[in-house]
């Protein structure tokens, strides 16, 4: 992160993924300085900036691929912006998508489903897979722009899934794993023999 915060142009190290989170570095720098914290506080207190477990979180494997653990909660808001970190993410290896049911979309929920496919669809990425009730229309959406790689739906967790990804999985790829908390997504990362990673009740 560089730039000019009050009258001190600097720079500072952040372990934060995802260009979304600008804005809220920004309001954190904003209210520190509301809050009679100097300019310099400011930088050294954003270098000191964590995010919490489930959010935009990387975790590393024994195989060697790195996981994007972003399953705190999830919207279609919250998974177009993770779309969009996946578009400009270099990687050594290959792209991956493992994501799952978005909750409490009400009537909405088919259609929010089918945009979301038809979105996935578009990155590059070399596999798209997907569990929840709406997984017809998730897959729907993505079939919608003739995708022809890898996509693996079903209507609940079923341990085969995140066994099918592991086995496409190779050192240096990145799969990133988004969905509601209710879907307990932590369960696809327990099956990828992660390092340093906690299960979270």
């Amino acid at each position: 992160l560089s730039g000019r915060i009050g009258s001190l142009e600097s720079s500072v190290d952040v372990p934060i993924f995802g260009r979304h989170n600008l804005t809220n570095l920004s309001a954190a720098a904003a209210l520190g300085m509301a809050c009679g914290l100097s300019d310099q506080e400011v930088w050294k207190g954003l270098g000191n900036c964590r995010l919490i477990w489930g959010r935009n979180q990387f975790v590393s494997t024994q195989k060697g691929f790195k996981i994007l653990f972003d399953a705190y909660n999830a919207n279609p808001d919250s998974m177009k912006a993770l779309f969009e970190n996946i578009e400009i993410l270099k990687v050594k290896g290959k792209k991956y998508l493992f994501l799952a049911e978005m909750l409490e979309l009400g009537n909405f929920a088919s259609q929010f489903h089918f945009d979301i496919g038809k979105l996935a669809s578009k990155l590059d990425v070399e596999g798209i897979w997907f569990y929840g009730p709406n997984f017809q229309k998730f897959k729907e959406g993505v079939e919608s722009t003739g995708y022809k790689k890898t996509l693996e739906v079903s209507d609940r967790y079923e341990e085969s899934l995140a066994i099918k990804a592991m086995v496409m999985l190779d050192k240096d790829d990145v799969v990133f794993v988004k969905g509601s908390r209710g879907m307990k997504l932590e369960r696809v990362v327990q099956n990828f023999n992660p390092l340093d990673f906690a299960k979270k009740d």
